[in-house]
């Protein structure tokens, strides 16, 4: 038997998994290659630079803004970003912020789930 390793959940709970497969199959395991994370010093570089322009000025004449993220079962960075665009709408509305939390199929998530709460 020849094995082979896969990671499941890719970004959530990810596991490794061993499979054991027949010798007289022949196995590739491709895997992506994925760029480095953003870090949250260009998040914000980028939220007080030029390219936040457009969204300061459209959440300017927000009265109640809601932002809608996924769940942690996707690969967005929704949890990096979210500070500092809670804190872009912030200082343009004054108002409070709605977060909600787009699951799709998914199943309500729990407050564990959701990951801590970030606020800045």
């Amino acid at each position: 038997m020849t094995a082979v390793s896969l990671r499941t959940g890719a970004w959530y709970a990810d596991v490794e998994v061993r499979l054991d497969l027949p010798d007289s199959w022949q196995s590739l395991v491709y895997r992506p290659e994925l760029p480095r994370p953003v870090t949250t010093r260009e998040i914000r570089a980028r939220r007080d630079g030029p390219e936040g322009d457009g969204l300061r000025q459209l959440a300017a004449s927000a009265r109640r803004p809601v932002v809608l993220v996924d769940d942690l079962t996707r690969p967005t960075p929704a949890a990096s970003v979210l500070p500092a665009l809670l804190a872009l709408l912030a200082d343009a509305t004054g108002a409070r912020v709605t977060v909600i939390v787009a699951t799709g199929s998914h199943a309500a998530p729990t407050q564990a789930g959701l990951g801590p709460i970030p606020f800045s």
